[in-house]
């Protein structure tokens, strides 16, 4: 039975979430200096929206789905299309909002004490529901009008009233996200399952909500036919996800004719035309081998999908899929299914905070995603399978289990991401202290119990047991596997020289043009301090040999681009090169990986020559608390026409030099 709210935790609640939310978007982290990406997408369409109206015709409108777009624009058409202020606002008071609606909607499906409680405190301070709200991105519209949606159905199934009020905010939840329909189709199986224990929920209940539903889906329909001059969806870029999530290309691009894409292939590039990236499959294919179980493995073998024609064309990507089904038949597509799963929970990294602000927001977004991972993940699946095998006894506890469901489904068909889990996380938070509160109930009251097996009992435990397990463990090998092997020399190596600590290696190369050089120390610093200084590009001109200046020009979610301006004996002439630096991350370090890249913005330095290749990477091996050891790779070219001999002279004194001032630079004493 539900119990009934304490008044003062409810507005305590109201009041801090109200609060918090405003002081976020108003002074924090206003959303309107974060435009970029997704976010000015959903801008640019609301605006247009404010001021033109529907436009007929237009298929960059039918390119998302509509609702996010058409909630923004309300705002921007009473206070002006310009002014995004009123849209941080209106997102402040639905991401609050979504705080008390967790903690009735926990009174109605969890009421033992404390586990509302905790879950409104949860709904509070939980940084994803507080980053997103900063961010114009369908999030915190999804995650109010969802949880209204479900806190509707449960009272309507408990008590048989506001039947009208929960199908207007389910169909406002459907055009926001249209995944939410498998969640809708799973209420009705609930409602049917269950319905001798739903004595007040007549048909005429489900009829009102099924009715605003079927209206949300035909106008998304018509307006999509409208849109695109075709019935066959809600929005084109669920062609393209559902190609990415069934052939795991990391980029899509599409070009207008086929004299683009034959330029686009002989220049080997995966960043020009119409281009769409995951930055979710990117991190599955740096961090994990081809033979490892959750290994990106693209069906079609490159890292990128072209093509010629629009990029949500629907038969284009037909044929693209069929392709890739037939490449990899059934079992290594059940496989693609397990991997996109996996990227709810583990390798991806929290978008948009990886972006601009990083230094500030990414940190507390990457400590969430731990306490995710430790303390809700495992527990919340756990309380799934337990309310989903009591449905006929507690339905309302079903509807909750059913959001994960959705979640985890319609990630194993397209793909998962942490900015996509974000909205559902409150639901696993309900789960987890469901099962938290039942394990240390049962533990004061029976220490030690004796234990009766049951065979369904069994046999939802083994399977509880067994995902969590595999998951976890093979999440785990595919880290320690990956990692850095920083001890010993490079196979094939040969020692040249050892200063002030570094050990100096050479590596054969097949290309006589470049020299490949590799050196080793040990740093005493703690691994966290010398990754700080590898990230702070603007400050290696104070060790990286033989820059003179150094500027970071960009960050990225994986990365940054770097600009070197490096100083050569006269009478040769400076070197300068523009470096794309990418941070991957293990069990046991990480490494900073960097090419050199042609940037036309940045200019060559006067009476310079632009290097032309400069690849190589930086492997921090944690050895201790306060002992890193560090490897730095090098392959160059330094380009214009040095002597092959003085080239690789100049060469080999970056990887020595350069370890051999960042040594000095965490020990000033330490000398050799």
């Amino acid at each position: 039975m539900p119990r009934a709210p304490s008044r003062r935790f409810l507005v305590a609640l109201v009041l801090l979430a109200l609060a918090t939310r405003l002081v976020w978007v108003l002074l924090v982290h206003p959303p309107w200096h974060y435009v970029f990406s997704d976010m000015a997408g959903y801008v640019g369409r609301a605006q247009r929206l404010a001021t033109e109206g529907f436009v007929f015709g237009d298929r960059t409108l039918a390119w998302q789905v509509w609702g996010t777009h058409t909630l923004m624009a309300i705002p921007l058409a009473i206070f002006g299309a310009k002014n995004l202020v009123s849209v941080a606002v209106f997102q402040a008071v639905l991401g609050a909002s979504a705080v008390p609606l967790a903690y009735l909607l926990a009174l109605r499906t969890f009421p033992r004490r404390p586990i509302p409680e905790i879950v409104g405190v949860a709904a509070l301070v939980w940084y994803p529901h507080i980053s997103h709200t900063g961010y114009f991105l369908s999030e915190p519209y999804f995650l109010c009008l969802q949880l209204a949606s479900t806190l509707g159905l449960v009272r309507l199934a408990q008590e048989g009233t506001g039947a009208l009020p929960t199908g207007v905010v389910s169909a406002l939840a459907f055009v926001v996200r249209p995944q939410s329909a498998l969640f809708f189709t799973g209420a009705l199986v609930v409602a049917i399952v269950a319905r001798r224990r739903l004595p007040r929920l007549r048909p005429r209940h489900v009829a009102v909500v099924g009715a605003c539903l079927a209206i949300a889906l035909a106008v998304s329909v018509v307006r999509f036919r409208l849109h695109t001059g075709y019935f066959g969806g809600i929005a084109e870029n669920a062609n393209m996800n559902l190609t990415a999530g069934r052939c795991h290309n990391i980029v899509t691009q599409a070009f207008p004719n086929e004299r683009a894409l034959a330029r686009s292939n002989a220049r080997g590039s995966t960043r020009d035309g119409r281009r769409v990236s995951l930055p979710g499959f990117r991190a599955l294919a740096r961090r994990f081998s081809d033979d490892h179980p959750l290994a990106l493995a693209p069906a079609l073998g490159g890292e990128s999908i072209k093509f010629v024609g629009y990029i949500g064309d629907p038969e284009i990507h037909r044929r693209i899929r069929r392709r890739c089904y037939a490449r990899t038949g059934l079992l290594e597509q059940l496989r693609y299914g397990l991997v996109n799963v996996s990227l709810l929970w583990f390798v991806s990294t929290p978008w948009p905070e990886a972006e601009k602000g990083r230094a500030y927001f990414y940190p507390p977004a990457l400590a969430y995603r731990a306490i995710y991972q430790f303390v809700v993940w495992l527990p919340s699946l756990v309380g799934m399978v337990l309310a989903l095998g009591r449905t006929r006894r507690e339905p309302e506890r079903a509807l909750v289990a059913l959001q994960l469901v959705t979640s985890m489904v319609t990630a194993a068909v397209f793909f998962g991401s942490q900015r996509l889990r974000a909205p559902y996380d409150i639901y696993a938070i309900m789960l987890a202290a469901w099962v938290y509160v039942g394990a240390w109930t049962r533990l004061r009251s029976r220490p030690f119990p004796r234990w009766r097996p049951r065979p369904r009992g069994i046999a939802v435990w083994a399977v509880v047991v067994g995902l969590g397990t595999t998951t976890a463990a093979a999440t785990a090998l595919g880290a320690v596997r990956d990692a850095p092997r920083v001890p010993g020399p490079p196979p094939g190596a040969r020692r040249i020289e050892m200063v002030e600590g570094v050990t100096l290696y050479a590596l054969p190369h097949p290309d006589r043009h470049t020299t490949a050089f590799v050196a080793d120390v040990e740093i005493p610093a703690p691994i966290r301090h010398v990754a700080e200084t590898l990230r702070d590009g603007d400050r290696h001109v104070e060790w990286f040999h033989p820059a003179v200046e150094t500027k970071t020009l960009r960050r990225r979610p994986d990365g940054f681009d770097v600009y070197y301006h490096l100083a050569s004996p006269p009478p040769v002439a400076d070197r300068d090169v523009v470096l794309r630096v990418t941070e991957l991350h293990y069990s046991n370090g990480c490494s900073f990986v960097f090419r050199a890249v042609a940037d036309e913005t940045v200019p060559v330095v006067p009476r310079g020559v632009r290097m032309p290749r400069l690849d190589g990477r930086f492997d921090l091996e944690r050895l201790g608390p306060r002992r890193t050891r560090v490897r730095l790779t090098v392959r160059a070219d330094p380009g214009g026409r040095l002597p092959p001999a003085m080239a690789a002279r100049g060469m080999r004194e970056i990887p020595l030099r350069t370890l051999a001032n960042l040594r000095r630079r965490f020990a000033p004493r330490a000398r050799q």
